[in-house]
């Protein structure tokens, strides 16, 4: 079982890869200009993602630098700026996830969101900023009863996260950001 989930997974990280190469890029830059100007980057998980990203994103061994938690301690949103980007992770692009867009977009800070492209893409995913998209179509490993098991979305949410730092991390140290806040 783990050999097929491994396979699974890896082959979920490279499609992760190949279809969001260039939002990747896209969306390392909007961040950075964030960090180099006075706004933040804010960051929420829907319900099955919050804590672990989260955790990474703010407080974990590759955390941003300005990174705030979207919703503050009564669940409200923080007042944002247009030099703020927002990272949005959801499992789909739901209404949900709109409802919480439209309240965010009219600040005029960056969207970044990344979920699963849905069959049929709703037409509001078009004005943000970056969209990424996991590429998770549910659990991986079939069992000996015709059902699957091993969901990978906190992993494809996590590769991207990861692939985010990593870039915006090249991208401050060429800049020379680090040097410059000490």
């Amino acid at each position: 079982m783990l050999k097929i989930f491994t396979t699974q997974l890896m082959g979920i990280f490279q499609n992760i890869q190949k279809e969001n190469d260039w939002n990747l890029e896209e969306g390392s830059r909007l961040v950075c200009q964030t960090i180099v100007s006075d706004g933040h980057v804010y960051v929420y998980g829907s319900e099955s993602l919050l804590s672990t990203i989260l955790t990474e994103a703010l407080s974990g061994a590759n955390s941003l630098p300005k990174s705030r938690p979207l919703l503050d301690d009564h669940h409200g949103i923080h007042t944002l700026s247009s030099f703020d980007t927002v990272l949005l992770f959801n499992e789909e692009l739901d209404e949900s996830l709109f409802d919480l867009y439209s309240k965010i977009k009219l600040s005029g800070c960056n969207i970044i969101v990344i979920s699963n492209q849905t069959d049929k893409k709703p037409s509001w995913i078009n004005d943000v900023d970056c969209f990424l998209n996991l590429d998770v179509k549910g659990p991986l490993v079939p069992t000996d009863n015709g059902k699957k098991i091993g969901n990978p979305l906190i992993f494809a949410a996590l590769y991207i996260y990861m692939a985010l730092y990593l870039n915006i991390m090249d991208i401050l140290e060429e800049q020379d950001f680090f040097q410059s806040m000490e």
